[in-house]
């Protein structure tokens, strides 16, 4: 959950996390943590990087739209694994901005280089539908499938798909995201910018053939977050399990708070997690005291 936090935090403010990681040490001693420390100092890093590469670049003037990259730079031998994201092609422009960033981090670091996760992030952009401007805060898949309507008003699934080589699929649980927001509209076959139907005679089919298909997309992506939160939910109370040897559901819960402030790991979905992992033999229950399976 520390992981979590860390990787959305935009403005790379680690006051709340240091603060959390210091009660822990005072509660559990300061080795067990010495991974949770290293990611907070890659956030701090991070920013100095991010300080001195815009210095670097500012000035240099390049075609295409106004991208502004910032990267959050991870040791992967002390961070958990990150989240799987789809593979997709990273459009012409944004690339250009990812080398530069690269190249300058390459200077500053050699030798050291950046390996980019290009299917995670956030994206801040700002679309503007039936001369409306609406801003959003997106995944990167989902901020290139939007791009490239930029170029057209209307793509098909299998020709978008093609475009950003990715998968059907993929591209239509993550495009139902811009139908719900009414920037596109889903046709039979793909879609279609949403300002571009205005004042067509007798309206426009709305496709309700795919609308099904994009609903049951939603809803797969909505359950693979929720497996993955309770994924990582699960790491976390094992190793709380390991580190401690005994725990009531309790104090499992204080700790996944004091880790995640304002964290959703409410009673309920920790008491799910418990019992999935005592179903796979990885945790037991003694009278309401949680522990580790000794194999």
């Amino acid at each position: 959950m520390l992981s979590s936090t860390l990787l959305s935090n935009t403005s790379f403010n680690t006051d709340t996390s240091v603060q959390n990681l210091e009660l822990l040490k005072l509660r559990f001693g300061a080795p067990p943590l010495r991974e949770g420390e290293v990611m907070i100092k890659d956030i701090d890093d991070s920013k100095r990087v991010l300080r001195a590469v815009r210095d670097k670049l500012a000035g240099h003037e390049r075609e295409g739209p106004d991208i502004n990259p910032q990267a959050t730079i991870v040791s992967h031998c002390f961070w958990p694994a990150l989240p799987p994201a789809p593979a997709f092609k990273v459009p012409r422009a944004v690339r250009t901005h990812l080398d530069a960033y690269a190249k300058e981090y390459h200077v500053l670091k050699s030798p050291r280089e950046i390996v980019w996760c290009e299917g995670l992030g956030v994206v801040e952009l700002a679309v503007e539908v039936g001369g409306v401007e609406k801003e959003f805060s997106v995944d990167p898949f989902r901020a290139t499938v939007i791009g490239h309507f930029g170029d057209r008003d209307s793509w098909s699934a299998d020709e978008l798909a093609a475009e950003m080589e990715t998968e059907v699929d993929v591209l239509r649980q993550k495009t139902a995201y811009w139908v719900q927001q009414k920037v596109l509209i889903a046709t039979g076959t793909g879609w279609v910018v949403a300002d571009s139907l205005e004042g067509v005679a007798g309206g426009a089919s709305t496709g309700g053939g795919d609308e099904e298909e994009d609903a049951a997309g939603e809803s797969a992506a909505k359950e693979a977050a929720a497996k993955k939160q309770q994924e990582e939910i699960a790491g976390y109370i094992s190793g709380f399990l390991t580190n401690l040897g005994e725990l009531p559901l309790g104090s499992i819960l204080n700790k996944l708070r004091m880790i995640d402030a304002g964290s959703e790991a409410d009673e309920e979905l920790v008491r799910k997690v418990l019992r999935d992992m005592k179903s796979r033999e990885e945790v037991e229950d003694n009278g309401g005291i949680w522990s580790k399976v000794k194999k």
